[in-house]
């Protein structure tokens, strides 16, 4: 009888156990599919302007977003390679974005953008935005806010309510810039951009602005720095 009873306890016990929730630790979200690999995070920060902030540690090749904004340099001819996450990226796009910078239709030009609808088994987000850089050679953090802001006009001009953003600097073997001062003057060029609209509507002068969030992508040893980087420009944003 004693040995029926321990049985069942253990039992239960396994039950118990299997339905109890788990806590995970901050900065980490729990895989949404089984076996699939966590996403580290950070955030989300909330801006004066009313747009929430969060940091992920993924890229466009897997961010399921309204529209993922991806990064890249002015093209360089034949010695142009794409490295890390954008290669990534270019694989799941079937090498599409290497056949648009040579063939001359996306040249990375600073500020220049293509937007795109991924094709079917490509990347997950509904809508793809290509972002020129300009020259890497010449590149400097303030360029960043330039960028923030071309980012952000042309989310609210999709008319979606959060995006994802890409600056693919590192990979592209950039690192005389640290990426805290580059992630930071593209938060501050998104939340001037942001700002800007949102004064344009109380004149009546263009639509209310539905965007409500704003992921940035980062590499998981950069999340602390990205961190770091988007308070400081809230921060900024907060004392003006």
């Amino acid at each position: 009888m004693k040995n029926t009873i321990a049985i069942a306890a253990t039992a239960l016990l396994s039950i118990v156990s299997v339905f109890s929730p788990v806590a995970t630790a901050p900065g980490a979200i729990a895989a949404e599919t089984a076996g699939a690999p966590k996403v580290v995070t950070a955030g989300p920060f909330a801006s004066p302007q009313g747009l929430q902030i969060s940091i992920r540690a993924e890229g466009p090749a897997t961010r399921e977003t309204a529209l993922q904004i991806a990064c890249f340099f002015k093209y360089e001819g034949a010695n142009d390679v794409m490295v890390g996450g954008t290669a990534a990226f270019d694989e799941k796009m079937g090498g599409l974005v290497k056949s648009l910078r040579e063939s001359g239709k996306f040249g990375g030009n600073l500020a220049e953008v293509l937007v795109l609808d991924p094709p079917a088994g490509t990347a997950p987000a509904k809508k793809l935005l290509l972002m020129g850089l300009g020259d890497r050679k010449t590149f400097d953090a303030a360029r960043m806010r330039v960028i923030g802001r071309a980012a952000v006009r042309e989310a609210i001009k999709a008319g979606v309510v959060e995006f994802s953003m890409s600056p693919n600097v590192t990979d592209a073997g950039v690192t005389t810039v640290a990426v805290g001062e580059f992630d930071k003057q593209l938060v501050a060029g998104v939340l001037d951009g942001l700002a800007i609209q949102q004064d344009l509507h109380k004149s009546g002068l263009v639509p209310a602005v539905v965007l409500k969030e704003f992921a940035l992508e980062a590499g998981a040893k950069n999340i602390a720095a990205a961190e770091e980087a988007v308070k400081g420009a809230i921060a900024e944003s907060e004392s003006r």
